[in-house]
């Protein structure tokens, strides 16, 4: 199902439109659609290598956001002036309107991220079954925010290492790249490592961030681990990627996409479409970075939600 998206009017005026937005599921009584922008620019190999795809997830505590909200727009922009095309695309939200606490919470979290993973590889085989608008499927770069990084990460992490079948991916299918801010993978079977590989995997994380632990939640290697115990585990099994770990800060890097722009255009370029291991393992002190108001901790992200969805009605 095709059809011509920007039915909302928004208080501003986004800078880029979708050009084409998908149906690419139903699940649970909800349609799934995935929002695409072209590049706008002639520009889209690199050294006789095409682009990849940006497929990205949102972020909201797996309780809200949109695939189209106003904070990613630019970033979607400017991605697609340096000749990448992004697919932004909806999940289902497994929290949203969760307030059981203790350790019901902590299952339905869990069911959340599972089923975010699930819906982002139905994406996946969507574009697979049918190859619209150019993309390449076998060239897709996972990213997100928050949430969607967590769902990103865990979709490569499952992929490469066997540990949940949520999917009807190619045996042989692999994503291209992970671009993730603020994220996590979720571990839940035997010790968190990539006895399988993974893809080249681009992170950035606030070393104070109490949102999405910058280290870990949960015990031992049970629960979602953070930045810095991917990077150890994958500086420890050779592997290719990048962190840069802001010094101080906490979830306002999951905002932090077109801070990092050059960044990411270096990782693209270089881990993922020459291919190299170009390991970087940066700790960054930025002042002009700022924490999100009224965002300091995990019960503030449920009021932070309503508020955000409430401002661009």
């Amino acid at each position: 199902m095709l059809f011509c998206a920007c039915t909302v009017i928004q208080a501003q005026t986004p800078p880029i439109m979708p050009d084409t937005t998908v149906l690419y599921a139903q699940k649970d009584g909800l349609d799934l659609y995935m929002d695409i922008y072209q590049p706008s620019s002639d520009g889209n190999t690199y050294n006789a290598t095409e682009k990849p795809t940006i497929m990205f997830a949102f972020g909201g505590g797996f309780q809200f956001g949109r695939r189209n909200d106003f904070s990613y727009i630019e970033w979607f922009k400017r991605l697609t002036e340096n000749g990448y095309r992004v697919v932004s695309i909806d999940y289902r939200l497994g929290m949203k309107g969760y307030t059981t606490k203790g350790v019901k919470m902590l299952k339905q979290y869990i069911s959340s991220i599972y089923l975010a993973v699930e819906d982002m590889y139905s994406a996946t085989e969507f574009l697979i079954e049918n190859p619209i608008c150019g993309i390449d499927a076998n060239n897709i770069v996972l990213s997100g925010s928050s949430a969607g990084a967590i769902t990103s990460l865990t979709a490569d992490y499952m992929l490469y290492n066997g540990k949940l079948k949520l999917s009807n991916l190619p045996q042989d299918f692999k994503y291209a790249g992970v671009m993730s801010f603020a994220g996590g993978v979720l571990s839940m079977k035997g010790s968190f490592k990539y006895s399988g590989g993974a893809a080249p995997t681009f992170l950035e994380h606030g070393t104070k961030d109490i949102i999405v632990s910058y280290k870990k939640i949960g015990i031992g290697d049970i629960g979602v681990q953070g930045s810095k115990k991917i990077a150890r585990k994958m500086k420890k099994q050779d592997l290719n990627y990048c962190i840069y770990r802001y010094k101080d800060k906490s979830h306002e890097i999951s905002g932090n996409m077109n801070n990092s722009f050059d960044l990411q255009l270096q990782f693209l370029e270089k881990n993922v479409m020459q291919g190299k291991k170009y390991i970087v393992d940066a700790t960054i002190s930025d002042p002009d970075l700022k924490p999100i108001p009224g965002l300091g901790s995990r019960k503030d992200l449920k009021k932070y939600g309503k508020n955000q969805h409430h401002n661009k009605q």
